[in-house]
């Protein structure tokens, strides 16, 4: 309940003064394959960071280092991806050689409608962490390549630093208390479902789930949606096209959107684009997702569509 209690007070909080939720100079967005290659030419200090699963060693972006955004997590009560407390994240952090001070790029594979998401889940916990300036590349490695741009192969390591962090900017994580509140009072904070239609609906069966469907009251929007395919990448859609789809789908854009998807992977998504596409202030992730939800008998789970506006 403490929680939820610091959720809605800094929500209210957020919208009455002009405070930030995190430091002024903390900046989120989305860089070019090209600004990021004049970054590298001229040897401009930044930390590069390939978040895929695969496929690293064999190329990367000159410099790159790997971070797989599962070894920044831990399983807990049956949630695989949850991030891990700050001690053990400052120690990872600084094996890495990560800071809080030197701007960081991320990037996915960009070669299909949800890998992107390996990136902004990367994102994500470096926002939680007090990173202050990182950024997506868009399209990925995947337009990159189709660029011929100049790639490495083998392993990057940068020397060892000292990570610190000072606290957790709010407008992240959210808790499984914020998620009750939230479907009680669903004209205070919005629920948004960012998986695939099958799995909102429950025709699709998770095993890893005892209940399949939605938390009650979400809307639905696929992260997937808000790319589009150029050729051999997909990047990101305009930012008049992403607010349509939001309104398309019955999003309200002026009021608290609290996202989830199974883990906190692909919602990571969507509130990347609230945050650095659309400047939304206020907008989380909900971490432990449906694969939390699903075992919390107080939390309900519905089925199909509940609206006209649900699609």
């Amino acid at each position: 309940m403490i929680r939820v209690i610091a959720l809605l007070a800094w929500t209210v909080f957020a919208f009455s003064t002009d405070f930030p939720s995190i430091p002024k100079d903390y900046k989120l967005g989305l860089i070019s394959t090209d600004k990021l290659l004049t970054f590298i030419k001229k040897k401009k200090k930044v930390i590069i960071v390939d978040a895929r699963h695969e496929g690293y060693k064999e190329e990367h972006i000159p410099t790159a280092i790997n971070i797989d955004y599962l070894k920044l997590t831990h399983k807990v009560n049956g949630v695989p991806a949850v991030i891990l407390p700050n001690d053990e994240l400052e120690t990872i952090l600084s094996e890495l050689g990560l800071r809080r001070d030197v701007p960081i790029v991320v990037y996915g594979s960009g070669s299909s409608l949800r890998d992107w998401t390996d990136a902004t889940r990367v994102i994500l916990q470096l926002v939680w962490a007090g990173v202050r300036e990182v950024y997506l590349l868009d399209g990925g490695i995947a337009k990159w390549i189709d660029e011929e741009k100049p790639i490495e192969k083998g392993e990057n390591k940068l020397p060892a630093s000292s990570f610190k962090i000072s606290y957790n900017p709010p407008f992240t994580l959210a808790s499984t208390d914020s998620v009750l509140y939230a479907v009680k009072h669903p004209k205070e904070i919005q629920l948004v479902d960012a998986r695939p239609e099958n799995r909102f609906t429950g025709e699709f069966d998770d095993p890893r789930m005892p209940r399949d469907g939605h938390i009650k009251g979400a809307k639905w929007l696929d992260a997937g949606e808000l790319v589009w395919q150029e050729g051999a990448y997909y990047t990101l859609l305009g930012k008049e096209e992403i607010e349509a789809l939001f309104e398309e789908r019955g999003i309200d854009l002026d009021r608290p959107i609290l996202t989830y998807c199974g883990s906190g992977h692909v919602s990571s998504g969507v509130w990347f684009v609230l945050r650095a596409i659309l400047k939304k202030k206020v907008a989380w992730v909900y971490e432990g997702g449906m694969l939390e939800a699903s075992r919390i008998k107080e939390i309900p789970i519905l089925n199909g569509f509940e609206n006209l506006n649900g699609r």
